[in-house]
This record gives structure tokens, C-alpha cells and sequence, in this order.
């Protein structure tokens, strides 16, 4: 059985995208970088990866009156959910709950990611529902 875990949270724009994916880089441990493709072509982001685990980091379109920044993070895994947990980076671990999946088949886990990274010290950071 496939588990799909879907996280999002926003942070307040008291820095920059550049400084906040800086930021996400280092306490996540997981290395992203500016996306150029033109795949979010209205908006600038930062994205990365590690194994079955994505995320992608938005920053606000020129034309957006709110400056608000969005992290989304998604893993998809086959491993059973004891075992998702321990297959990612330890501090992202309590954010990929036991919650069962929601009527769209994915396990919501925004209230988690965003605990964790208040106690990292984004105190900006709030869950995106």
C-alpha cells in the first residue's frame, strides 16, 4: 500500500525567499535549489529532494500584496508508516504523523511541520489549511 504525506506551511515575510531557503536548507538537511525551469513560472521557488521525500519552498509573485513564503513537502512511500518515519531525515520524523489518510488519500501532516519548525526557532511559521 502507498502512503502519500502532504505538508504545507507559511511563513510571515520578515526575510528573504533566498534566506529562508538558506534557512530550511540547513535544519532539514536537505539541499535545495532555485528552480529555473519555469515549471512555477508565476512564482519564484526553491526545490529539493531526498529519496522519496519533496519539497518546494514559493515565494510571493511580484504582483502579490501578501508576502508570505509557502514550504510544501511531500512524501510518497510504500514502507509502512513506523518505517516511513524512520526512513527520513530525524528531525523531520515527528511531522510524518500515524493520522490516517483524508478522503483524498493523502495523510495530512501541517500541524506537525509547523510544530517542528516553531521549535527550530521559525517562530513565523503556521500551518496552511
Amino acid at each position: 500500500m502507498t502512503i502519500h504525506f502532504l505538508a504545507a506551511v507559511e511563513f510571515d515575510a520578515t526575510r528573504s525567499l533566498v534566506d529562508l531557503a538558506k534557512q530550511l536548507t540547513k535544519v532539514l538537511q536537505i539541499q535545495s535549489c532555485k528552480e529555473n525551469s519555469g515549471r512555477f513560472d508565476e512564482v519564484p521557488a526553491y526545490v529539493g529532494s531526498d529519496g522519496d521525500l519533496n519539497i518546494i519552498l514559493f515565494g510571493p509573485s511580484i504582483e502579490q500584496e501578501e508576502r508570505e513564503c509557502i514550504l510544501k513537502i511531500t512524501y510518497t512511500t510504500s514502507l509502512s508508516k513506523k518505517l516511513a518515519q524512520e526512513a527520513v531525515t530525524p528531525i523531520l520524523r515527528p511531522t510524518f504523523c500515524s493520522e490516517e489518510p483524508d478522503c483524498t488519500g493523502y495523510v495530512r501532516c501541517s500541524q506537525q511541520l509547523a510544530a517542528v519548525l516553531v521549535e527550530l526557532g521559525f517562530s513565523d511559521c503556521r500551518p496552511v489549511r
